[in-house]
């Protein structure tokens, strides 16, 4: 579960990026475009993985194309941003991928994302993941991702961490001040 968490790093907060540069860590807004780039792709990677253990009538199997299919959208949109974080996670090899073409670049971090995230699931897990996935596949993307975020910060998993880790800048450093709002009111998007 802790790579499935790693790759739910994101936030939908607005962000100071010079604190991300002096940290060496990703906004969280480049967090949360980097995993609306790969979930499509981690979600198929687990639905490739668990079809084999799981019943034919299982979520992932009926519904894990079209569950990916619509978090593809969202992705096409969150590149432009997601495509700054990755000098950020790749160190060393910083500068060989930024030379990439887009369409060469795009599906390359999908791909290796969804394999490194799905590669450490065990069928028995596969039951577990496919109840996760259900539950969770109503939420638009950018849901998704503030509540992987959120998970991030409640478990620890949101701290700095070595070259070549997923690390983000700490929420308190990057967070704007609230909105003062009249008592007995919401905010509505």
């Amino acid at each position: 579960m802790k790579k499935l968490s790693a790759l739910a790093v994101a936030a939908a907060l607005i962000t100071n990026p010079a604190i991300a540069a002096a940290q060496d860590c990703m906004t969280p807004a480049e967090a949360q475009a980097l995993v609306k780039v790969a979930m499509p792709d981690v979600i198929k990677g687990v639905a490739d993985k668990c079809r084999p253990s799981l019943e034919p009538s299982a979520f992932l199997a009926q519904s894990g194309t079209d569950m990916v299919n619509r978090y593809r959208v969202s992705a096409d949109g969150a590149w432009a941003v997601a495509k700054g974080s990755i000098s950020k996670l790749a160190k060393d090899q910083a500068a060989l991928l930024e030379s990439l073409p887009d369409e060469a670049l795009k599906p390359l971090i999908g791909t290796v994302i969804g394999s490194e995230i799905s590669k450490g699931i065990k069928p028995e897990q596969c039951a577990g993941f496919d109840r996760a996935m259900a539950a969770l596949a109503p939420l638009p993307a950018d849901n998704m991702a503030d509540l992987l975020v959120a998970i991030l910060d409640l478990s620890g998993g949101a701290k700095a961490g070595p070259a070549g880790s997923f690390s983000i800048c700490k929420a308190s450093d990057a967070r704007p001040a609230p909105i003062a709002r009249p008592v007995g009111t919401t905010a509505t998007k």
